[in-house]
């Protein structure tokens, strides 16, 4: 249904290569899996099988594939989250968060 997006590079690294455990790959495989309601993948396909959602293809080595399942309803559903008026206080709260540090780990 083309409800779907492919992630080659986090933060600049290539998923082609870094697939290893605890890696970037696995990583961001994990954090997908943690998305919730209309955000929640139908599937994760990468080299990994995490249990859950996820999926290891031999042919998904360079990138991770998250399709999502289309939502009864279609765009009137994704409508209702937020009313359009919403969208700019969302945004300007957005912009006064501050980014977290986070440690590299070496």
């Amino acid at each position: 249904s083309g409800n779907a997006v492919d992630i080659s590079m986090v933060n600049g690294i290539p998923i082609l290569g870094h697939q290893e455990s605890g890696g970037i790959t696995e990583q961001t495989v994990r954090r997908l899996m943690q998305l919730q309601g209309t955000m929640y993948p139908h599937q994760i396909i990468s080299l990994l099988s995490l249990g859950g959602n996820t999926l290891a293809m031999a042919d998904h080595n360079d990138h991770i594939h998250v399709g999502f399942q289309p939502v009864a309803g279609g765009a009137a559903r994704a409508e209702s989250v937020l009313k359009p008026q919403q969208w700019p206080k969302l945004l300007e709260r957005l912009r006064q968060l501050k980014n977290p540090k986070i440690p590299s780990g070496d």
